[in-house]
């Protein structure tokens, strides 16, 4: 597992459709766009596709594609992603080398009532 400290996101509202690595053909209603930095230096990023409620689901729920990892989600949980993103620091990628369905978005640990 390795953790990359996210440093820039970017969400895009748009309806359209892709082709999975499995060749599931999916239609999404937005994505975002997470990047993130290694101490070693070395950078990674992360696009989150938010599926159609009618729109099929690859085999797996993360995939590679060259040096980004692609994870699907259902539209519902869109607004969970971006509350994190934008209130909780630090906040991690973590990837499994060997497997981007193992591809995470967290948070570190925190004290219970800190009022966020």
């Amino acid at each position: 597992m390795s953790d990359f400290k996210v440093s820039l996101y970017k969400i895009h509202l748009k309806q359209s459709s892709h082709t999975a690595a499995d060749g599931t053909e999916v239609t999404f209603r937005a994505y975002i766009e997470i990047g993130g930095t290694h101490e070693s230096g070395s950078s990674k990023e992360v696009t989150v596709f938010f599926l159609a409620k009618n729109s099929p689901f690859p085999a797996k729920n993360g995939y590679r594609a060259g040096k980004k990892d692609w994870l699907y989600a259902p539209i519902e949980e869109m607004p969970i992603y971006i509350d994190i993103l934008r209130n909780e620091k630090p906040t991690w990628i973590r990837v499994n080398i060997d497997d981007a369905a193992y591809t995470e978005i967290s948070t570190v640990w925190e004290h219970a009532g800190e009022g966020e």
